[in-house]
C-alpha cells in the first residue's frame, strides 16, 4: 500500500498508521522528553584476521533527538563501487511509527524509487529508552554467568560519562563455539542527556565493536528534520529482521553505577 508522502502528517494519515501498532507499554511516556539534542554517531569494527592482521571498518550517522523524544538518524552507506548514499529513519513515539527513506540514492541506483518505508511501533514498544543510573556501592559485583564492575567517573568528548564493564564467560560448546570464550561490554553514559555516549564489546564472535558519540549539540532541532520531503510515496513494511550483533545485545542489561556524590 502506498501513499503520497504529504499525506504523511494529517490527522488522518497519523491515526492510521497508529491504529496498525501494538499497544504502549505503561511507561511509554517516559521516554527522554524534555532532553534535545544532536550529535555523531561513529561505529568502529575491528576484526582479526586468521594471519594476525586486522581489518577496520567504520559507520557514521548523524542522529538528532526533539524535546518529544522523536529520534532522527542518518546513516552513510558507501556502495561497491565507491558511491555513497544516505539511509534516515525517524522513530516516532508520539505517531507511534517508525518511518525509513534514502537520500540520493538515484546516485547509487539511477533506476530507484522515492519511497518512504513505515512500519508501526510493535506490541508494548515505547520510546527509546532513557539512559538511568543503577545503584551499585560495591566495586564488582558477581551474578551467576557474569560479573559487573563499577568504573570510575570520566569525560568522553567533553561529556561526564558513568560506566561499568560486564564480564561474561561461556563454557565451550555454548553458541556452537568449541573453545570457552569470555566477551566482555562497557557502557558510558552521560546522566545529563540520558544517552549511551560509549559503547565497547569485545566479543570472539564479531571482535571489538566501539560506538561513540562525538560532536553532542543541546540546541533543539529544526522540526523539519522529523517531516519526510515532499515527492515520497509511503509503503507499508513488516518488521525489518535483527542483526547477528542485535541477538548477541539481548543478552546484555548493563546495570550503571549511581552519579557521584556532589
Amino acid at each position: 500500500m502506498a501513499v503520497g508522502a504529504s499525506c504523511l502528517h494529517r490527522p488522518a494519515a497519523v491515526q492510521a498508521v497508529a491504529a496498525r501498532a501494538g499497544p504502549a507499554p505503561v511507561t511509554s511516556t517516559i521516554g527522554c522528553t524534555g532532553l534535545p539534542y544532536s550529535a555523531k554517531q561513529t561505529r568502529t569494527s575491528i576484526k582479526a584476521r586468521a594471519d594476525g592482521t586486522y581489518t577496520e571498518q567504520k559507520q557514521l550517522q548523524r542522529i538528532w533527538r526533539d524535546a518529544e523524544d522523536r529520534t532522527r538518524t542518518e546513516l552513510v552507506v558507501k556502495t561497491p563501487s565507491g558511491g555513497e548514499y544516505d539511509v534516515i529513519t525517524v522513530d516516532d513515539p508520539v505517531a507511534r511509527a517508525h518511518w525509513r527513506w534514502s537520500v540520493n540514492m538515484s546516485s547509487a541506483n539511477p533506476s530507484s524509487k522515492k519511497i518512504v518505508n513505515v512500519w508501526p511501533f510493535a506490541d508494548k514498544e515505547g520510546p527509546a529508552r532513557c539512559w538511568v543510573p543503577a545503584p551499585q556501592q560495591e566495586a564488582v559485583k558477581r551474578f551467576p554467568g557474569y560479573t559487573v564492575e563499577k568504573l570510575p567517573p570520566t569525560t568522553t568528548n567533553g561529556l561526564p560519562v558513568l560506566g561499568n564493564r560486564i564480564t561474561r564467560v561461556f563454557a565451550s560448546g555454548a553458541d556452537g563455539d568449541k573453545h570457552e570464550f569470555t566477551q566482555t561490554t562497557e557502557f558510558w553514559m552521560s546522566p545529563d542527556l540520558g544517552v549511551l555516549v560509549r559503547h565497547v564489546l569485545d566479543d570472539p564472535r564479531m571482535g571489538r565493536v566501539i560506538t561513540e558519540l562525538s560532536d553532542v549539540q543541546r540546541a533543539p532541532p529544526d522540526p523539519a528534520l522529523f517531516k519526510i520531503p515532499e515527492g515520497y510515496q509511503m509503503r507499508i513494511d513488516p518488521l525489518p529482521a535483527p542483526s547477528p550483533i542485535d541477538e548477541i545485545m539481548k543478552s546484555i542489561k548493563p546495570v550503571l553505577p549511581a552519579p557521584p556524590s556532589k
